[in-house]
């Protein structure tokens, strides 16, 4: 085989698995979300940490804290409900949100996370 040939193939095959692994939905947690709740105000401060969010929960008598400040890192997985990856950009008040969190809590008014994964309802 001409040695073009196969290292066109070869570039096919892997622009093919770049495009397949971009668009693919990742499965979300499974378990229950930490807060699920409205974005009351955000400090998006765009710096090297992220972004800084306060969710209001949406069931007060199951969440024990009045509001959340949630932090958003860069590293931190926003999508859709349906596990399309979303542009943090989509944090924005009154936008409804699901967050999932590391076990550390800071035990403060309100109290502050670091969310892992935020789902962002449409």
């Amino acid at each position: 085989m001409n040695p073009r040939v196969f290292a066109r193939l070869g570039i096919f095959a892997l622009a093919t698995a770049i495009v397949s692994c971009a668009t693919r939905r990742q499965p979300l947690p499974s378990t229950s979300a930490f807060i699920s709740g409205t974005i009351a105000s955000e400090c998006l401060v765009e710096c090297s940490l992220g972004y800084l969010i306060v969710v209001d929960p949406a069931n007060r008598r199951r969440f024990q804290y009045d509001s959340a400040w949630v932090k958003v890192y860069a590293e931190t997985r926003v999508a859709h409900p349906d596990g399309r990856e979303v542009d943090s950009g989509n944090l924005a008040v009154g936008k409804r949100v699901s967050v999932w969190t590391t076990p550390m809590i800071n035990e403060s008014r309100p109290v502050q996370v670091v969310a892992t994964v935020v789902v962002v309802e449409p």
